[in-house]
This record gives C-alpha cells, sequence and structure tokens, in this order.
C-alpha cells in the first residue's frame, strides 16, 4: 500500500474534489492546493486504495463511494443534517436569501451548513465559529437563567458600561418573548458585505484570543440587534440577517438559523414575511429533533 501522505494535504485533496461534484484532473487538484503534482499523485493513489476517490475514465477524480463510511459518524453528531438542508434550501427560496444553521456550543456556535450565494460571499461558511461573549450569543443566551446571564455579561472582554448591560438584557427579554431576533448593518449594507467578509475570515485566522476579541469586536461595530421598541415603529431599516432558535428537548436553543437579508431598506411587511418564514422552519426543525419550544414570555 502507498506510503500516507499529510493528514492537511489529503484533507485538502478532499475538500478541492468535494467542491467540484464533477471531478478534477490530478493536475488541477495541485494548482488548487499549490501543491506539485507527484505530492497530489501519492495522494490520490492513496486515497484511490481506501476508495476515498474515484478515478474516471477521462483519469479525473471525484470523491468515492469510501466517504460514505464517515457518514453514520457525522449523522450521530449532526442529526438535524439531512432535514435541514432541504428545509433551509426550501427557505431560501421562498424567501430569496442565503441561510445558515449553526450548532451552539458551551461557549460558541459553529455554522454546520449554508444554502445560498449570499452565505459564501459573507466568508460564512461550514467550521467557522463565533464565541457567544457579549455583545454575542444574544439568541443563544435569550431563555437561560437569571444566573446564567449574569455570569455571561460578565465575560464581556471588555467591561460592559450600565447601559450596554441594560440594553443586553432588554435584548434578551426581547428575543424570548418574540422567538427571534432582527439585525441591522450600521451602514450602507452592500459596502459592508466586504467588511463582514474579511472580518470573518481574520476571526477563522486570528494568531491569538486578543486579536480575536478585536475582530469579534469590529463585528458588533458594524451589526446590531434591533429592540421590540425600535421594530415596533414599523419604518422601512436596514436588516443584515433575522435569526431565529431551533430548541432541543430541554427548551433551549440548539441550533440557531439565520437568513443573510443583506439589505439596505426592508419595509415592515417584508420584514413580518421573513420572519413568518424563518419561524415556520425552526418550527419544523424543532419537532424534527425532538425539541420544544418554551413558552413565550
Amino acid at each position: 500500500m502507498t506510503a500516507s501522505p499529510p493528514t492537511s494535504r489529503a484533507i485538502g485533496v478532499l475538500e478541492a474534489l468535494a467542491a467540484s461534484p464533477e471531478g478534477l484532473s490530478s493536475s488541477a487538484v495541485a494548482r488548487r492546493l499549490g501543491l506539485t503534482t507527484s505530492t497530489v499523485a501519492l495522494i490520490l493513489a492513496t486515497l484511490d486504495e481506501l476508495a476515498y476517490v474515484e478515478r474516471q475514465p477521462d483519469k479525473s477524480y471525484r470523491l468515492g463511494a469510501g466517504v460514505l463510511r464517515l457518514l453514520s459518524g457525522v449523522q450521530s453528531r449532526f442529526p438535524l443534517l439531512g432535514a435541514a438542508h432541504d428545509e433551509l434550501a426550501r427557505l431560501s427560496a421562498r424567501v430569496g436569501c442565503g441561510c445558515a444553521l449553526a450548532r451552539i456550543g458551551r461557549d460558541s456556535q459553529e455554522v454546520i451548513l449554508t444554502i445560498g450565494d449570499v452565505a459564501a460571499d459573507l466568508g460564512i461558511r461550514p467550521g467557522v465559529r463565533l464565541t457567544l461573549d457579549p455583545p454575542h450569543g444574544l439568541v443563544a443566551m435569550a431563555w437561560r437563567g437569571r444566573e446564567d446571564v449574569k455570569s455571561w455579561l460578565a465575560s464581556a472582554p471588555e467591561p460592559l458600561s450600565g447601559a450596554d448591560v441594560g440594553r443586553q438584557r432588554r435584548l434578551l427579554a426581547d428575543i424570548a418573548a418574540a422567538g427571534f431576533a432582527v439585525y441591522g448593518v450600521r451602514h450602507d449594507a452592500h459596502a459592508m458585505v466586504t467588511r463582514l467578509s474579511g472580518l470573518l475570515s481574520g476571526i477563522q485566522h486570528a494568531p491569538s484570543a486578543n486579536v480575536l476579541q478585536q475582530q469579534l469586536g469590529q463585528l458588533a461595530s458594524v451589526v446590531g440587534a434591533y429592540t421590540a421598541e425600535e421594530l415596533a415603529t414599523r419604518r422601512r431599516r436596514s436588516v443584515s440577517y433575522v435569526l431565529a432558535p431551533v430548541f432541543g428537548p430541554e427548551s433551549q436553543p440548539r441550533y440557531l438559523v439565520s437568513l443573510q437579508v443583506m439589505r439596505d431598506s426592508v419595509g415592515a411587511e417584508e420584514l413580518d414575511d421573513y420572519v413568518r418564514q424563518l419561524l415556520h422552519s425552526t418550527q419544523l426543525l424543532t419537532a424534527q429533533i425532538g425539541g420544544r419550544a418554551p413558552r413565550r414570555a
């Protein structure tokens, strides 16, 4: 059997082929990854023996049936993926914008599924992680107990002012009452797409925790959640995204579904439709995993 190539390079080859279902030649893979053709040939030979890739008649390669052996483990860890892909695809088609599904962890949220071009343009892709430190994580924390919220507010990288704490508590209460959150871009939405993409990319490659927190702070300065009072004005407004939770059996958010709207001006009726369609999808997905939505505050 061929000697095993470095794991990271093998993963890069698999990801390149996953992005090109029709297949790629060995030289095309080498160009995409910046590797020598001999290195890629060695990797493909090993993956071919394991059936992770298969060689086509035109000598190009595509993913093989061997990757199916990994699915049982993935499905057990992310039981929602199959149903979520179909439902988010329908949701994206209905509202005409990209969607993303994130799994809530202990102290971060990880994107595990994206649908639509807008999510890709923003740098939102599977594997992207964002911390739940304030002011992030509002929807994840909205149904937590008083002590959990107190600890969460105290975990902010920079101490929050009294006004900031008051606004965060007000937003938490509003989200728990409504079941969703609406975020708006603070400046021109189209001009912010590039900045958001760069920030999200930088977050994934931050060399230190301090740099990471600085980048998250910049992200928070670009977008912010609207309070119920602000939404009640029914005026046209900038909307970056609308977000709602998928609840687990313990009535706490297990996943987050977001619509990447990224529009400078959205009317009240349009926003109502975004919310209605999003909540319909999250309710279906909550039922899919045996979850239970909490009683509205």
